[in-house]
């Protein structure tokens, strides 16, 4: 019986939380819910469920633009739009990720150095047309960079079933002297997708082959918006009734054979 409890006790001293209060200085004390258990009041359980919410839908888009270009501030950062759009809204959508730059230092707007206008048109056949337009081409703190390549990076979250879907075009590598300063793109549009968030990134190029270097990318939301969709017709609930004709009743009384010839004869 002795072991047992001296074994017990090793295993709680192994649990004990440190906890540093500036009130009774740092000290260790037994996890919450050690010997009773644990109740969450109204609040805490409001809280609990709102971090839960926002972690999910943090990971679904963290996962669609860390591998382009990011540092290790990203999630952190789309945590905080997360959570003060939830607090101030009190729900979630791709509206509070416009502006938010990859990469906190290696910025997009470092690299253009002027404002870009991204038009989106109204969806056609399931396709998005977007048009980038820039006004000055990019600089970079490097000579050797003569062109650039520009790409667009679309996700369509679904937040209700915790899904998403992305798309990517690339344009061809452009030119600092003489590029196009419009350059459109299309892209399709999933049939599930209600919100759509648009990535513009930049990279450059040396004699046409993009470098992919942190100092030379730059990655920013640029646009988001609403799909909206036209309704179907809504098919007419009412079923036309067949209007059915009274049947005549048949008489029971049978002819016999030769007065139906008598019949035919007068007929004819």
């Amino acid at each position: 019986m002795a072991k047992g409890k001296k074994r017990a006790k090793q295993h709680l001293q192994k649990r004990m939380v440190l906890v540093r209060s500036k009130r009774y200085g740092d000290h260790e004390r037994n996890p919450r819910g050690t010997f009773t258990p644990a109740v969450l009041n109204e609040d805490m359980v409001a809280s609990k469920n709102r971090l839960l919410q926002v972690n999910q839908t943090a990971s679904l888009i963290f996962s669609s633009i860390r591998d382009n270009h990011n540092d290790g501030s990203l999630w952190t950062r789309l945590l905080s739009l997360l959570r003060r759009q939830l607090k101030e809204k009190n729900f979630n959508d791709v509206h509070c990720l416009l502006n938010l730059e990859c990469h906190a230092v290696h910025t997009l707007s470092n690299i253009l150095r002027t404002y870009v206008f991204v038009k989106v048109a109204p969806i056609v056949d399931n396709q998005l047309h977007i048009s980038v337009c820039i006004d000055k081409a990019p600089r970079w703190r490097t000579k050797h960079l003569n062109g650039f390549l520009l790409s667009v990076h679309v996700i369509y979250p679904d937040l209700a079933l915790n899904r998403i879907e992305k798309e990517v075009l690339k344009s061809d590598v452009l030119s600092i002297i003489g590029y196009p300063k419009d350059v459109s793109f299309v892209i399709p549009v999933p049939a599930y997708a209600s919100a759509y968030a648009v990535f513009l990134r930049i990279t450059g190029c040396i004699n046409g082959e993009p470098t992919n270097g942190l100092q030379s990318t730059g990655m920013r939301c640029v646009t988001s918006g609403n799909i909206e969709r036209k309704a179907k017709k809504e098919a007419d609930c009412g079923v036309a009734e067949k209007v059915l004709k009274p049947k005549q009743e048949k008489s029971k009384r049978k002819i016999p054979q030769k007065a139906r010839k008598k019949i035919k004869r007068k007929g004819s």
